[in-house]
């Protein structure tokens, strides 16, 4: 039985004995099960109204399946899947004789089949019928034609003398019943709770919100679901989803250190994560990611196994940077768990979270765009938090004297308190009754209007509140998603939410993308422009047709050659420091070691070669000084055992080892081999290979420059066989051959290469 609406014919009734007593002394328990049961509503095919378009004094609220007009200091009420309104005090009060001569009223909105079948007049009739069982006295009704929205409806109210526990009480009931059935044979109905003088004093208030009824897509509608891909092995404990401006979702695996990434149509775009115990590009126990405004992310890592750390990446997982943030480096002014991280609009990183592993201070951390701390201060409390525009921030939190319910919080970016309210929003002062209510926000989010989103785990509600705190809407979540695990808000007000099935529920965890009825308005970022990836051309064989157009684009970059040249010298040299270290030559490794340097400057190379240097200085001896007359013998140990650097300091054994390193040299000298034959997309493969054996921040970059020349080599290269195709159906067959080959020359590609000797032999017996 829905405790909302079992609670709204308690206070009907007004009776003191158990809520579901006197309903069934009127209503056959059928009956009473039907009313108390909230349906699934159709949704609305017609656009959500205007908000603006209301009285004075009055403001739009949805009530399941219509938007009403309600008056503005009437308070929303919720219950797993009921949703109504009520004003005086809350229904939890109806029953304090304290509070008899307040004007308490409450209502409620479902759907039902009448009973046996029967119209609109048949719950009435059943009504009466019970009555006449269960021998009540004095047994009066009344009916009212009204309207809901334009639905012709009747206002029952009925009143009788009731013999419960020996003594005679007088039971009151008020209910709107619609006419006319939908589709699906449901009459709408309408649960009134509340004294007859109360009612009478609101019946005109309340048949202007009932006559006010209009359909409408919900304030928030599921517009996209997707599976991420969760299975026993990965991504079954998972933390988001993680949004970027443009619509990209992330989802990260705690446990296998994984990240996803899907597009805005909830395609698999990528997936990257290295786990290891604190080096640059790994996770140890990753907790949450946030996108930058350029679109890059960062990921804050625990401290229990690693000192807590914030690192960058690239959309496609290459290392950018790290930012400290435990107390070694911070001393006092660090954290130790990370639970919350956000990028502002200027690029200043904020995160929050606790000062030790136990009983530590909730702690608010701000670093600069370039890593440098700006802000560390302790916070009153710990809870979700989101940023908001202005580089403010919000958080739900519970109140000082009452753990119940969650207030929240906005404060600047220097941790000062700038405005606070309860769940009723800023401008809705407390009731009686509502000291109970339990509301306990465990998600949080905001849109670019700095409208904030809070789920209520609760009651499984989803409130949207006004950027100055007022409260717009409450949408029951309960039978939209399974168990919410996650949510997170767009820029324009879309919300995503990950949730798993319940129970033995159908389906998969997914994330769901909720579509605003009333999207924010996103302040225009510039964008570069940039060509669109285009396919590798099919080429026609002679006679063929043209291909199609593609976008011209830049010059070549011929310093990326030069780059490429420089580093397969330095990996070069570095084999052959390898080899001669392997001979036993240290003397000659640590040379070539350096010489290498002169082409790829690597820090960890020459902290090897120095090594090198040391340990050939230390098996020749300590060198006598010049001006001491007395030499000190050198001591020459029996057995010298062969040394080998230390292990810590070899740049090839930072992650899986030296055999690791070298094969991963080796992919890239095979990797540059093909970029200089113009088989980019084949290079790329081999580049990325290799740092996955051995990471090496100048390959990662040349990596990302390549990735942002391929475009354009493509481009030119295409634009140019689009040239050839003209000449070739112009029966130029030889200058044709040319071109082919002019683009081949900035970019391979296998279908115009075999074009290209189909042409030749084309031409060939031409000649002949």
């Amino acid at each position: 039985m829905n405790r909302f609406l079992s609670a709204v014919f308690h206070r009907l009734f007004r009776r003191e004995s158990g809520p579901a007593v006197l309903l069934c002394r009127i209503l056959p328990v059928s009956v009473v099960l039907a009313l108390l049961l909230v349906r699934a509503f159709p949704a609305p095919a017609a656009e959500a109204p205007s908000p603006d378009d209301v009285p004075p004094g009055m403001t739009l609220r949805w009530v399941p399946p219509f938007y009403m007009t309600v008056p503005s200091d009437w308070k929303p009420m919720l219950d797993r899947d009921g949703l109504g309104f009520y004003t005086g005090a809350h229904p939890e009060a109806m029953d304090d004789p304290s509070l008899a001569d307040l004007p308490l009223v409450a209502f409620g909105v479902t759907r039902q089949k009448a009973p046996k079948g029967g119209g609109h007049r048949a719950f009435f009739e059943e009504m009466e019928r019970s009555a006449a069982k269960d021998k009540a006295q004095n047994f009066t009704s009344k009916e009212e034609e009204i309207t809901i929205g334009s639905r012709p409806a009747v206002f029952y109210s009925v009143s009788a003398d009731v013999e419960i526990r020996g003594k005679t009480q007088k039971v009151e009931m008020n209910l709107v019943v619609g006419k006319e059935p939908d589709t699906e044979g449901n009459h709408i109905l309408v649960m009134i709770a509340g004294k007859s003088a109360s009612i009478e004093k609101y019946r005109d208030v309340i048949k202007t919100m009932l006559s006010s009824a209009r359909e409408g897509v919900p304030p928030l509608e599921k517009s996209l679901s997707f599976p991420f891909g969760a299975t026993q092995e990965a991504f079954r404990h998972s933390e988001g989803p993680f949004v970027a401006p443009d619509g990209t979702v992330a989802v990260l695996d705690r446990f296998g250190k994984r990240i996803r990434l899907f597009d805005v149509s909830g395609t698999q775009v990528d997936e990257w994560g290295q786990k290891g115990t604190g080096e640059d590009g790994t996770f140890a126990w990753p907790t949450v990611i946030a996108f930058a405004p350029d679109g890059s992310l960062y990921v804050a890592d625990e401290g229990y196994s690693v000192d807590a750390n914030i690192q960058r990446f690239s959309r496609k997982g290459e290392f950018l940077g790290k930012i400290k943030a435990d107390t070694k480096t911070l001393g006092e002014k660090g954290m130790y768990k990370p639970n919350f991280l956000a990028v502002t609009e200027t690029g200043k990183i904020v995160t929050a979270g606790t000062s030790e592993i136990s009983n530590g201070k909730p702690r608010l951390l701000v670093f600069s765009p370039e890593g440098d701390l700006l802000l560390s201060r302790d916070m009153k409390a710990d809870g979700p938090m989101a940023l908001l525009p202005g580089e403010k921030l919000v958080m739900a939190s519970p109140e000082p004297d009452n753990d119940r319910a969650d207030v929240f919080s906005v404060y600047d970016l220097e941790g000062n308190l700038l405005k606070e309210w309860s769940m009723w929003g800023s401008d809705l002062p407390a009731l009686p009754g509502e000291e109970g209510i339990y509301f306990r926000v465990k998600f949080l989010g905001a849109d670019a209007e700095g409208r904030m989103y809070a789920y209520d785990d609760s009651e499984d509600g989803l409130w949207i509140y006004g950027a100055d705190g007022r409260f717009l809407q409450v949408l029951p979540a309960r039978r939209t998603f399974g168990i919410m695990e996650g949510m997170a808000v767009l820029p324009g007000g879309d919300v995503l939410v990950k949730d798993r099935p319940s129970g033995y529920g159908p389906g998969e965890p997914s994330v769901h993308r909720m579509k605003n009825a009333w999207p924010a308005k996103v302040p225009e970022q510039p964008v570069p422009e940039t060509p669109p990836a285009q396919p590798p051309s099919d080429v026609p064989p002679p006679g063929g047709e043209t291909p199609p157009a593609v976008s011209q684009t830049g010059p070549d970059d011929k310093g990326l050659e030069n780059e490429l040249a420089r580093l397969k010298e330095a990996l070069l040299l570095r084999e052959e420091a390898a080899a001669l270290e392997k001979e036993g030559n240290r003397a000659g490794a640590a040379a070539k070691y350096r010489e290498s340097l002169a082409f790829h400057d690597d820090p960890n190379v020459k902290a090897y070669a120095e090594g090198l240097e040391r340990m050939v200085a230390s098996a020749a001896g300590p060198a006598a000084p010049k001006e001491t007359p007395k030499e000190t013998p050198k001591e020459t140990p029996k057995e010298t055992p062969k040394e080998t650097p230390p292990k810590e300091a070899s740049p090839f054994e930072a992650v899986t080892g030296r055999d690791a390193r070298r094969k991963a040299e080796s992919l890239w000298n095979e990797a540059g081999a093909l970029q200089q034959a113009k088989k980019y997309e084949e290079a790329l493969a081999l580049y990325r290979k290799g740092l996955g054996l051995s990471p090496d921040t100048t390959v990662s970059a040349h990596v990302a420059r390549l990735e942002e020349f391929m475009p354009r080599a493509k481009a030119r290269a295409e634009e140019i066989w689009k040239q050839a195709g003209q000449l070739q159906n112009g029966k130029k067959y030889g200058e044709a051959l040319k071109k082919y080959r002019e683009g081949l020359d900035l970019y391979h590609n296998t279908v115009v290469e075999e074009h290209v000797r189909k042409l030749e032999a084309f031409i060939a017996r031409q000649k002949k």
